[in-house]
């Protein structure tokens, strides 16, 4: 089990109140040219590359021939070049995959990692500071903007790993504090480089790093909708058509949230009502400590429905931290 560390009491007052910002430590980010990226892309990733528009974004995995997540990755396509933003350190896997596939396609690929630099603002009011800074709402997760601000262009599109509204901000800079001055966030709360995989845990969503998401199976992460089962071939693919076909799955990982909670999760063992084991806790934190902890947990399949779940003698809600502040789409 991974216990995260916690935000401070401060960190998570920040964000019930309005807004605070951190720079995803984790996440970096390649670029395609060339005639060929969008269908060359397509035989890589879980998702059909081949209909998007400048202006889309779709996230997607890239799976290994058993069918397991090797990264998750956000896909943004404009008029000339795709920009794929790649979370938990996995950056260079993807890249050594992308290259070993180039062959005879018309593409090329670039990393952006001392380019490209990433922001991501959060909290109650993340869509009110969007609208007031950036003269736009935060774009639906299927999109992407692209805003002029101080003499550069900035890629906008949302977040999903955060409780609150969220939004991810891009520009080409070699240091991150430039997007920083351009956007005036040295008036607001800074986040520590943690705050991305508690605010996701918080989320239900799994980090996916070696030993976590990576090596599990879409199905069993609860991301299924990032794979599209009448697309053409890619890496993984004829698991996940057995898997669609037969849906015989043993374990998921579930979301949970407990409230009256200790400071630490032990033991790290869910059970039902009547004593028998469901599951085991896979990450965990707290908020407020003493009041909310959260994370997630890998269940039995076959146990889960029947009763309510328990972590140390008290029930269990198997849901993500509910959104806070997030409009409806």
């Amino acid at each position: 089990m991974a216990w995260l560390e916690p935000l401070s009491d401060t960190d998570w007052q920040q964000l019930a109140d309005g807004v605070a910002w951190f720079t995803p430590s984790g996440s970096r980010s390649l670029r395609l040219t060339g005639h060929d990226r969008l269908n060359f892309l397509n035989g890589q990733v879980t998702q059909d590359m081949r209909r998007l528009q400048p202006g889309d974004r779709r996230q997607t995995l890239m799976l290994n021939i058993k069918g397991q997540a090797q990264a998750l990755m956000d896909v943004h396509v404009r008029p000339d070049d795709v920009h794929i933003w790649v979370h938990g350190h996995r950056q260079p896997f993807v890249w050594d995959a992308l290259k070993r596939h180039i062959v005879f396609d018309d593409v090329t690929l670039t990393d952006l990692t001392e380019t490209l630099q990433h922001v991501v603002v959060t909290g109650r009011e993340a869509e009110t500071w969007t609208l007031d800074r950036l003269g736009i709402a935060i774009p639906q997760p299927t999109s992407f903007q692209a805003v002029e601000r101080a003499g550069a262009t900035l890629l906008v599109a949302a977040f999903e790993r955060s409780p609150f509204p969220a939004v991810s901000i891009s520009m080409l800079a070699k240091d991150a504090s430039r997007v920083v001055d351009a956007l005036g966030l040295n008036d607001h709360h800074a986040l520590s480089v943690e705050a991305e995989d508690v605010l996701g845990l918080a989320a239900g969503h799994p980090a996916m790093t070696e030993g976590y998401g990576v090596g599990q199976l879409p199905q069993v992460l609860g991301l299924e909708g990032l794979v599209d089962h009448h697309k053409g071939c890619y890496l993984g693919q004829e698991v996940m058509a057995r898997l669609d076909a037969r849906a015989n799955l043993k374990r998921v990982i579930k979301p949970f949230h407990q409230k009256g909670a200790a400071e630490t999760v032990d033991p790290s063992e869910l059970q039902t009502a009547s004593g028998v084991k469901a599951g085991v806790v896979w990450q965990a934190s707290t908020m407020q400590p003493g009041e909310v902890r959260f994370g997630l947990a890998l269940c039995d399949k076959d146990v889960l429905g029947e009763e309510s779940l328990m972590l140390d003698g008290a029930p269990v809600i198997t849901e993500p931290l509910a959104l806070i502040g997030r409009s409806e789409p």
